[in-house]
């Protein structure tokens, strides 16, 4: 029961967002009373916790890469980023949500800032995997990869609001592709030339 909740759960909080959707809401979709729902989750924020750690799982899920050196390509690389962004789409009221919604829940806000650093490090390990294997020019140097994993985020972070609300429709495989293709328009500088 406590995947079916948190399946409606991020369904409603997409359809409708984080203020407009009530326990009762979710309750009510799932056929069952408020406080059974309250029963696993006692407050929004505690299920909001959950969400977040599901993304965050999901995302290691997606992004760990193998160390077979045979599968170090390109386009391994671009599938690893698009992965990513798919996850994004997933859970995306989580990178919608204006900034004064998620700030009432501190408990979230402070997991956010925990995962800027545990995604920073998962990029500078990347990083690290990717110049062993001899993908990356030596100016490839520390301050090289903050700058490229801080700009990494701020799209990964952004693109999704960015999309939907020029748009107004949810994204495609083909922007998808797109927006991760961005990504690789920051590393290209760095990759050695029979890695492109």
């Amino acid at each position: 029961m406590r995947n079916k909740i948190l399946e409606t759960a991020v369904r409603l909080f997409n359809e409708k967002g984080i203020n407009h959707t009530s326990f009762r809401d979710i309750a009510s979709n799932l056929e069952v009373s408020d406080g059974h729902v309250r029963y696993y989750f006692k407050t929004k924020e505690i299920l909001l916790m959950a969400i977040f750690e599901a993304l965050d799982n999901d995302i290691v899920d997606v992004s760990t890469i193998e160390l077979d050196i045979n599968c170090f390509t390109l386009n391994y690389l671009l599938s690893k980023i698009e992965d990513v962004f798919q996850k994004t789409v997933q859970y995306r009221f989580l990178f919608i949500e204006s900034p004064k919604t998620l700030s009432m829940f501190p408990e979230l806000i402070k997991s956010y800032r925990n995962l800027i650093q545990r995604r920073k490090s998962m990029i500078l390990g990347a990083f690290k995997i990717f110049i062993e294997k001899g993908m990356f020019h030596s100016s490839f140097d520390k301050e090289a990869q903050d700058n490229v994993f801080y700009t990494i985020f701020i799209i990964s972070d952004g693109w999704l609001r960015t999309y939907l609300l020029t748009s107004g429709k949810e994204p495609n495989k083909k922007t998808i592709t797109f927006h991760s293709g961005l990504i690789f328009s920051i590393l290209r500088p760095y990759l050695k030339d029979d890695i492109i």
